[in-house]
């Protein structure tokens, strides 16, 4: 799985200065940071996700194979999903408050049915039992 996401934040301090970035997700457990100005790719990348997003907790990662991530307005958070689980990673805000939690980190897992009531767990065996 590939998947692509635009974020219009700084994601590395390494590349401050360059607040339009598009960020690529491989299933290999890497990404790559690009900046849309100058349609290249930034220094340094790719890098292993476990390494650019660091875990709060030890060995609480996704490490790779991500179904999704994504910025939530609602929430003002980088999400990043696999399975049922999704990590939310620190934001600048929650490190201004506790210093001590590493940049990108990404919180503990949570369940995705405990954060979002609106999205429905159907099991694969009932989708072909939905009428044409």
């Amino acid at each position: 799985m590939k998947f692509t996401f635009r974020s219009d934040f700084y994601i590395d301090d390494d590349i401050a200065g360059c607040v339009n970035q598009v960020a690529t997700f491989h299933n290999y457990g890497k990404v790559t940071a690009f900046t849309i100005d100058l349609n290249q790719k930034v220094n340094g990348f790719p890098k292993k996700i476990v390494d650019f997003f660091p875990p709060v907790v030890a060995s609480d990662h996704p490490v790779g194979n991500l179904d999704a991530a994504f910025y939530s307005y609602t929430h003002r958070a980088l999400f990043f999903l696999k399975d049922q689980y999704f990590w939310k990673v620190v934001s600048e805000q929650e490190r201004q408050v506790n210093p001590a939690l590493p940049v990108r980190g990404l919180h503990s897992r949570g369940r995705v049915s405990e954060q979002w009531f609106d999205i429905c767990d159907i099991h694969s065996s009932m989708l072909g039992a939905l009428p044409s």
